[in-house]
C-alpha cells in the first residue's frame, strides 16, 4: 500500500512538471492569469475588461516616433507600446505620473559627525602663580577683547618679584654711574685701570639682575607699560591682573573669590564662537575621495535649520579600528551662534564638482534582465511606450539619476509601471 502511495505521488509531481513546462514552451495551449486576476477582480469583471488593454506596435505613431526620437541613438528602444482603452482603467489601476527633472547632483562622502569648540580659537585661562582670587570679573557669556581683565587675584610671589624688580633696577643705575664716574678718575690717573674693570663687571651683574627680575614680571603678565608704571610709582601690590589673551566668549567659570589657586587651575574657558569644529566619521572604503578644501555641510536633523557649511582641513592618518572610519576635521562657520559643542549630526563632504542630471522616481524603472531597465513614456493618447534607460543610484531616498535614455520634461509611470510591464511580458512570453 505504501509503494502504490509513493508511486501517485511521483506520478503528480510529473504532472506538475509538465504543466508548468507546457506553459512556457506553448503559452498559447495554457491559460496565463491575466492583469486582471493580478488584481483579485472576479472572474466575470475579467470576461468584461477584455481589450481594455492593447499591447500594438508603435513604430507607425508619429508621438511615439517623436518620443523616441528624443532619446540618445546609442540607446536600444522598444517598438512595442501598451494602450489603456479609457481614463477609467488607468484608475482602477492606480496609475501616477511623474515628470521627469534636471537636477544639479553633487557627489558626496557622508558619515555621523560631532562638533568641537576650534581648537586654533580656544584658552583656557590659569593664575600662572599660586594666588587666592579676591575679585571675579566675568562670567558665563561674556564677550572679551585681548587684554580684557577677567578677574584679580592675590599672590605674595607676585609682590616678591615686583621687589626684586626695583631692587634690581636701581641696582643697575648705581652700577651704570659708578662705572661713568670711574672712567672719568682713571683718565686722570686719580684711580688704577682695575678699578674700571671692577666696575664694568659689577655693572654687567647688576644688569644680568635686572633682566632676570623683568623676565619674571613678563611671565606673570605684565607688559612693557606695566614695568615703567611699577618703577615710576615703586608698586610693590601683590594683586595680578587676570587677562584675556584672545577674542571670544567665556563658555565655563570656575573662579571663586577667596578660593586658593595653583598655577595650573583652569579659572575659565573662553572661545570664538564664530567657527566651529567637526569631526565627521568617513568610511574606510571612501576616504580616499576627501581632500583639504572641499566643501562640507553640517544638518544635525533637528527642526528646520538649514545645514551649516565649512571646509575640509585634515583628513586623519589612521583608521579606527572598531568602526573601520576614517575621522575627518572640517572647519565651520557659525556666526549666529546656532551651533553648540558636542553636538551629534551627519557631515557631508562634497568629492566632486556639481554635475547637470535626470532624476525620475526610483518607482518609475522596471527591471527587464539584470543590467537592463526600462520606464513607459505617458502618451495623451492613453499608450504607454517602454523606453529603455540607463540609471544610477544617488543618495536621495526614492530617487535614481537617469544617465542616458530620458529627456528632462518627459513624463514617466510610476505607480503601475509594474503592471505595464508584466502585460508586455505576458504579451512577448505568449508571441514566443
Amino acid at each position: 500500500m505504501s509503494r502504490m502511495f509513493s508511486w501517485l505521488g511521483n506520478l503528480i509531481a510529473y504532472a506538475v512538471i509538465a504543466v508548468i513546462l507546457l506553459a512556457v514552451l506553448r503559452p498559447d495551449l495554457v491559460e496565463i492569469p491575466s492583469l486582471w486576476s493580478m488584481l483579485g477582480e472576479p472572474e466575470s469583471e475579467a470576461e468584461e475588461t477584455t481589450g481594455m488593454i492593447v499591447v500594438e506596435d508603435a513604430t507607425s505613431e508619429d508621438e511615439d516616433t517623436e518620443s523616441t526620437s528624443s532619446a540618445s541613438s546609442d540607446t536600444p528602444q522598444y517598438h512595442t507600446a501598451v494602450r489603456l482603452s479609457s481614463p477609467e482603467v488607468a484608475q482602477r489601476i492606480g496609475m501616477q505620473t511623474a515628470t521627469a527633472e534636471r537636477r544639479t547632483l553633487v557627489e558626496r562622502v557622508e558619515g555621523n559627525a560631532e562638533t568641537e569648540y576650534d581648537g586654533h580659537r580656544y584658552a583656557e585661562i590659569v593664575p600662572r602663580v599660586a594666588c587666592v582670587v579676591r575679585e571675579v570679573l566675568a562670567d558665563h557669556g561674556t564677550k572679551c577683547q585681548p587684554g580684557d581683565r577677567l578677574a584679580v587675584v592675590d599672590s605674595a610671589e607676585v609682590g616678591t618679584a615686583k621687589a626684586n624688580y626695583l631692587s634690581a633696577r636701581a641696582m643697575a643705575e648705581l652700577a651704570e654711574a659708578t662705572l661713568e664716574r670711574t672712567i672719568t678718575l682713571s683718565a686722570s690717573d686719580a684711580l688704577p685701570k682695575a678699578r674700571e674693570l671692577e666696575a664694568r663687571a659689577t655693572l654687567n651683574t647688576a644688569r644680568a639682575d635686572l633682566l632676570g627680575a623683568t623676565q619674571r614680571l613678563r611671565n606673570f603678565g605684565f607688559t612693557e607699560a606695566d614695568l615703567d608704571q611699577i618703577a615710576a610709582t615703586n608698586d610693590t601690590s601683590s594683586l595680578l591682573d587676570v587677562i584675556a589673551p584672545i577674542e571670544g566668549t567665556i563658555v565655563d567659570v570656575h573662579a571663586v573669590i577667596g578660593e586658593a589657586l595653583e598655577p595650573r587651575t583652569v579659572m575659565f574657558l573662553l572661545t570664538d564662537l564664530s567657527t566651529l569644529w567637526a569631526w565627521i566619521d568617513v568610511p574606510e572604503a571612501e576616504y580616499s575621495l576627501v581632500s583639504r578644501g572641499q566643501s562640507v555641510t553640517f544638518d544635525t536633523k533637528v527642526g528646520s535649520e538649514s545645514p551649516s557649511e565649512g571646509i575640509v582641513e585634515w583628513v586623519d592618518t589612521s583608521i579606527d579600528p572598531v568602526t573601520r572610519t576614517v575621522r575627518v576635521l572640517a572647519e565651520l562657520e557659525n556666526p549666529e551662534g546656532r551651533l553648540r559643542a558636542k553636538q551629534f549630526g551627519w557631515g557631508s563632504i562634497a568629492v566632486a564638482k556639481p554635475r547637470e542630471s535626470v532624476v525620475i522616481p526610483r518607482e518609475a524603472v522596471q527591471v527587464v534582465a539584470p543590467g537592463t531597465t526600462v520606464v513607459f513614456l505617458d502618451h495623451a493618447d492613453g499608450s504607454f511606450l517602454p523606453r529603455q534607460v540607463e540609471i544610477r543610484s544617488i543618495r536621495e531616498p526614492g530617487m535614481v539619476e537617469v544617465v542616458q535614455g530620458l529627456q528632462p520634461g518627459e513624463t514617466v509611470v510610476t505607480t503601475g509601471a509594474f503592471f505595464l510591464m508584466s502585460e508586455l511580458r505576458r504579451e512577448e512570453m505568449a508571441g514566443d
